[in-house]
């Protein structure tokens, strides 16, 4: 028994955290290691003068005799707290406590570990973290910002493109289409009226294919009233202009998204649908609207065309590249899935503000 009492008091006495035994019903400190004297800043006899309710900084006296009874009946306990060292100056302490038997007493063994320099490192990493996705957020805004400009300067451009094409090369495509005519009235031979007249069809191909450019760069504005009347507007013009019946649906009550983004949106879409008319070999497709959990939205754009097979995918048009990484600027994803003979399915997934 003395050996084990004497091994106990070793272990007691060279601890490095602060190891006490208390007296549950009055909160004084009965016994003590010297490092409870380091961490709280006081003599021995100093300490033995206090109470826990004298070093408590979050428990008032009642909630500690209270804390002390939860202990005794759960058999243990481990909680984070704070203490006032003598200096006034506040230690975040992690305590593992226990009742324990002493002749014929109930006392409390405690155990307290100090995080302060911890909990004050976690605060500098919480902060260090937040200063960065602060920067990441700052960061995004500025792409999406960017990208938009980017979309706007293109526009621009494209206007003037096809400005100059509908009204400049159609203009001499088709004065160059009289003069063919002409000339075709006027060929004295059967050989020279077939050369002329395959010109002229060259030339009538060409014209349609100008006819074809100017409108896609030159798209009619949208009402920008709000996303779903603008989708249903823009189904409209590709029935209108190419033929295309695009089925357009709703699958919850929608979250209205920014200008900026509904904007974007519906060119994505348009841009999409351009693509079913120039590849899937098919005259439907159908356009879906559905709310995320969130300030999200995901729109599918989907045809029963001729697909593509999934080797092809990664590098799937110039285009479609480019509207995924201007969707990634704006904390968005694009997902193109696709089978030969199944047609294709394009997901835009985006936040609306």
């Amino acid at each position: 028994m003395h050996d084990s009492e004497t091994r106990y008091r070793t272990l007691f006495d060279q601890s490095p955290d602060a190891v006490v035994i208390l007296d549950p019903e009055t909160g004084a400190l009965l016994d003590f290691n010297e490092e409870a004297c380091n961490y709280l800043g006081y003599t021995r006899e100093e300490l033995s003068k206090l109470t826990i309710p004298d070093l408590e900084v979050i428990e008032s006296s009642e909630d500690t005799q209270l804390h002390f009874r939860q202990i005794i009946s759960k058999g243990q306990d481990r909680f984070i707290t704070r203490h006032k060292t003598k200096n006034g100056s506040i230690r975040d302490i992690e305590v593992i406590t226990r009742p324990i038997q002493v002749g014929g007493r109930t006392l409390l063994h405690g155990l307290w570990h100090d995080i302060t320099e911890s909990k004050r490192a976690e605060e500098e990493l919480r902060k260090s973290r937040d200063e960065l996705e602060g920067k990441v957020a700052e960061r995004t805004a500025q792409l999406r910002l960017l990208t938009l400009n980017i979309i706007a300067v293109e526009e621009k451009e494209r206007e003037r493109i096809g400005y100059a094409l509908h009204e400049d090369l159609q203009q001499t495509l088709v004065a160059l289409q009289y003069k063919i005519a002409a000339i075709r009235e006027s060929a004295s031979s059967l050989e020279e009226r077939s050369t002329v007249g395959a010109a002229a069809g060259i030339l009538d191909k060409a014209i349609a294919l100008t006819r074809s450019l100017s409108v896609e760069m030159m798209p009619p504005v949208f009402p920008g009233k709000n996303l779903l009347a603008d989708l249903e507007w823009l189904a409209g013009d590709m029935q209108e202009r190419f033929g295309l019946a695009v089925r357009l649906r709703a699958k919850s009550e929608q979250v209205e998204p920014s200008d900026a983004v509904r904007e974007f949106l519906v060119r994505a879409v348009r841009e999409l649908l351009f693509n079913v008319v120039r590849h899937a070999q098919i005259k439907t497709a159908d356009v879906s609207i559905e709310r995320l959990d969130g300030d999200g939205i995901t729109i599918h754009v989907i045809d029963n065309g001729k697909g593509v097979a999934a080797d092809q995918l990664t590098g799937h048009g110039l285009g479609l590249f480019k509207l995924r990484e201007r969707v990634e600027h704006f904390g968005g994803t694009l997902r193109l899935d696709s089978t030969p003979g199944k047609g294709t399915c394009v997901t835009l997934t985006l936040p609306v503000k």
